[in-house]
């Protein structure tokens, strides 16, 4: 085809290489120098490797060819199966440290599970050498400002050369103090928009820099960091997505007082049978509310987490994920109150743990619900017969249609050990028949705001 015959727009040939696979786009480039110049950004946009044979020729090529390094905005280290039999890592090392200097628009930069390989097998000066190499050739990258690490004893030489981030995503594995990450989070006050830290303890470094303020963070995730305290709120003022595991909340005045993370709209945590919270408070207006499963022994939850929910003005939240009810003695009476709590309710994701009949259970909840706003609803299962309970809702499901309107997106999960089944049952709006897909992990919904 000559290239005389590709006369489509550019913003078209741009969304027509944006939605096609990597075989695809290998078949556009041949088309024509048009379609190329589309085709070969996107292809190489994002790059994975491994310390595999495949991964060595790939970044042959972009090392030798900085006409396609330059299109590199995301390069990401993906342990492999396939991996090489470790041995002298310089070679490998080197040739990374060469491909990533023709990467002059590289933007975000993933190494973790990189380094612990590199750990094991550094004894002398030339391996080293190479290190230098890569990290000299990570520190020239001028426009890099999203970065993950595995926190290593060798990357302490490269964590101060960094320039100031706007995502960072840092493992300390364990540890709770870093001198390089703590200089990060120090020259990035300004840019960061984006934190997910791993064990390291915030909170007590948070105490010993009182003025530290980071004025962009809108996300917010700790991840065995302990207890979060009241120095988050004030270091993190505009933070709208606020992520705490497995440390529960053990100060309800962080999350009830309106003053604390004003901006919140999304929140991620855990909550103790113990919570308990002022009939004073004021309901806050968050949109999104995950709850994570708390211990398993003690009393029931139910009284707690009726208790934190009404921390929450009952016409904004939009979507709830809660933690399991295997402990209630009517765990389909507990859901169906809390579904009644909250008017305006889009999306729910839920677990049933323990209950004898799951279709039974599945009945008891949602049959004759007034809840007109409900979109989507995710049910899971200590049960491994997904298959047929699929069957019997499917005679069934016609009938959510006169309580819940809204409804389009059903979908029934196992949760057994070692069974990732899943029926999902999906209808467009305005037409009466539901299709039904059965199989194991099956995507949600694009606007589904849970994650897996």
């Amino acid at each position: 085809m000559s290239s005389s015959a590709i006369t489509l727009p550019y913003d078209v040939l741009a969304n027509v290489v944006a939605y096609v696979d990597r075989d695809a786009l290998r078949h556009l480039c041949l088309v024509s120098h048009e379609l190329y110049g589309h085709a070969v950004r996107e292809l190489y946009r994002h790059i994975q490797f491994a310390f595999t044979a495949k991964s060595m020729h790939c970044l042959g090529v972009l090392r030798d060819s900085p006409s396609l390094g330059v299109h590199v905005r995301w390069l990401e280290y993906r342990h492999s199966t396939a991996s090489l039999t470790p041995g002298d890592p310089g070679p490998f090392t080197s040739l990374l440290a060469s491909a990533i200097r023709s990467m002059t628009g590289l933007r975000r930069l993933d190494l973790r599970g990189f380094f612990p390989r590199q750990e094991l097998i550094i004894k002398n000066e030339d391996e080293e050498r190479h290190l230098t190499e890569l990290f000299d050739a990570i520190a020239g990258l001028s426009q890099l400002d999203n970065v993950e690490f595995t926190l290593r004893p060798q990357l302490a030489p490269l964590l101060p050369r960094l320039n100031p981030l706007r995502r960072l995503v840092f493992s300390t594995q364990g540890r709770r103090s870093d001198a390089g990450l703590e200089h990060i989070l120090r020259t990035s006050t300004d840019t960061l928009e984006e934190l997910y830290l791993y064990h390291f303890g915030i909170v007590s470094w948070l105490k010993k820099e009182p003025r530290l303020v980071f004025t962009r963070v809108t996300r917010l995730s700790l991840n065995g960091c302990g207890s979060p305290g009241m120095e988050l709120p004030r270091a993190f003022p505009h933070a709208k997505r606020v992520y705490f595991f497995p440390a529960p909340v053990e100060l309800p005045s962080l999350i009830t007082d309106p003053a604390n993370f004003p901006e919140l709209g999304y929140l991620e945590l855990r909550v103790d049978e113990d919570f308990k919270r002022s009939v004073t408070d004021v309901q806050r207006p968050v949109a999104n509310l995950a709850i994570f499963d708390a211990e398993i022994s003690g009393p029931p939850l139910a009284p707690a987490l009726m208790n934190f929910l009404g921390v929450f003005r009952r016409d904004a939240l939009r979507s709830l994920q809660l933690p399991s009810l295997r402990k209630e003695e009517e765990p389909t009476t507990t859901l169906r109150e809390i579904l009644g709590l909250f008017p305006n309710l889009k999306y729910l994701s839920a677990k049933l743990y323990g209950v004898e009949h799951p279709w039974v259970a599945v009945y008891q909840t949602f049959w004759n619900l007034r809840s007109p706003s409900l979109r989507g609803v995710s049910l899971g299962f200590d049960d491994d017969h997904i298959d047929m309970l699929a069957q019997i809702v499917e005679l069934e499901i016609n009938d959510l249609r006169e309580s819940l309107p809204d409804l389009t997106f059903f979908e029934l999960r196992s949760e057994a050990l070692g069974s990732r089944r899943m029926a999902q049952f999906r209808r467009d709006k305005g037409m009466r028949k539901w299709r039904v897909n059965v199989g194991v992990d099956l995507l949600p919904p694009e606007d589904w705001p849970f994650g897996r």
